[in-house]
């Protein structure tokens, strides 16, 4: 395979924003010489993708203009082919399938040059970054799928498109959107790709670095068991509380977001404290019946009140249930809250 073209592709969905989330890196001798891959969120929430060599410093830099701040999954595909002949062409990031164009930071690298890129003597992590000298820094902290490398092949030079990664499904008259392949046709691309390629889907939860190509280049998990696997998919798509969006009742006591934690399923507040967690769950307008499942682990009096409310109603974001029209809360107690 080309040392100078590859692709990477993944889908994930962020727990936590304002911090570095690594998705893919390596760092060490490569080629002879000290070499850097960064691929990873920002502290500003903003992607970026980062080749480092020692004696040359910044070869490629892509920082987007757009922040990624979406309680949902986003499919992230980068494309690289150092050795064509425009600039433009040698580095693509798609985003849910459509090409990012938009930078803030654009650095592109010179003509055919050999990249960091996965085995390449060196270790190389999947949900991490090598930005500070060793593949220890930067987890990252959410939902990760597909995580797939091509080796050798790339967009640019036509062995693949984004058709290949990603399924179109039509909504009727309300347009369409892209939807994941199936594990198996993303596994098929990399057993066709170089030596290097792998495809991880992550569902034995006995060995979660498991490739599933042909290649079995298989990774070894670190810190992981079987409570970090989940069924939350971009297929598959399951409700979290939001880590962005709280509303906070003001009667009385100290206003706080609520703690989230295991993937954010797991929302917890002080007993001190007045805050609310909110679902990432949005409710059709109209008819129809819709069913959710909640643990509580610890009851106060009549704490946590669970129901559903609109968010655009009169007072959603300083009374809670107790004074926000359109809602419907059930007290632990048994007694209900309509409409405040």
């Amino acid at each position: 395979a080309s040392a100078t073209e590859g692709l990477y592709s993944i889908w994930l969905q962020r727990n936590g924003f304002g911090t570095d989330d690594g998705i893919f890196g390596t760092y060490g001798t490569i080629d002879s010489v000290t070499k850097e891959l960064l691929f990873s969120f920002r502290t500003d929430n903003k992607l970026e993708i980062y080749w480092f060599q020692s004696g040359s410093g910044t070869v490629l830099n892509l920082k987007t203009n757009r922040v990624f701040r979406d309680v949902g999954w986003y499919h992230i595909l980068f494309s690289y082919k150092t050795d064509e002949a425009a600039a433009n062409n040698r580095a693509q990031l798609y985003i849910n399938g459509v090409r990012e164009t938009d930078f803030g930071t654009k650095t592109l690298p010179s003509a055919s040059y050999a990249p960091p890129r996965p085995f390449a003597s060196v270790p190389f992590g999947i949900g991490l970054s090598g930005e500070s000298g060793s593949l220890n820094s930067d987890f990252f902290d959410g939902y990760i799928t597909q995580a797939t490398f091509l080796d050798g092949h790339s967009i640019q030079g036509g062995d693949v498109t984004i058709s290949s990664f990603l399924d179109t499904t039509a909504f009727g008259d309300n347009g369409s959107q892209f939807t994941p392949k199936a594990d198996s046709d993303i596994a098929a691309l990399a057993s066709a790709a170089g030596a290097n390629s792998f495809c991880l889907d992550f569902t034995d939860s006995s060995a979660f670095g498991n490739d599933i190509s042909s290649k079995n280049n298989d990774f070894t998990s670190a810190s992981m068991a079987t409570a970090n696997q989940s069924e939350n998919t971009p297929s598959n798509t399951y409700a979290t509380w939001n880590p962005i969006q709280h509303p906070f009742p003001t009667s009385s006591g100290s206003l706080v977001a609520p703690t989230l934690t295991e993937g954010n399923l797991r929302a917890a507040i002080s007993s001190s404290n007045r805050g609310a967690a909110i679902s990432s769950l949005t409710i059709p307008a109209g008819s129809g019946k819709y069913a959710a499942k909640f643990t509580v682990n610890t009851i106060g009096g009549i704490y946590p009140v669970i129901g559903v409310y609109d968010i655009e109603g009169s007072n959603a974001f300083t009374n809670g249930f107790t004074g926000t029209s359109d809602s419907v809360g059930l007290r632990m107690d048994g007694q209900k809250y309509v409409d405040g």
